[in-house]
């Protein structure tokens, strides 16, 4: 739902570990892009993409591509963001 907070999670299993890169609609994600912050730990292998008051323009095909000297993987899924109405909204902040 628009304003609540949206984690895109994939698992990686790789040695070396790997350059993770995730990209929305072909365009690579920097720290720049609205405050969505990556994180990678490879003790776990968990990379996430967390998004703490998802827009409607958050909305779209994400994809994690992961890359090391052994060759390179991807995986991709579609974030749907529900509009809030106005009544939403006012209940939500009660």
């Amino acid at each position: 739902m628009e304003g609540s907070t949206v984690i895109l999670e994939c698992t990686v299993v790789a040695f070396p570990v790997p350059k993770i890169s995730w990209f929305k609609g072909g365009n690579l994600l920097s720290p720049e892009d609205s405050g969505k912050t990556v994180t990678f730990d490879p003790e776990s292998g968990r990379v996430y993409v967390t998004m703490p008051s998802a827009k409607l323009e958050d909305a779209g095909i994400y994809r994690c591509v992961i890359e090391n000297q052994h060759g390179t993987a991807s995986t991709k899924c579609q974030l749907h963001i529900k509009s809030m109405s106005k009544l939403d909204s006012l209940l939500w902040y009660i």
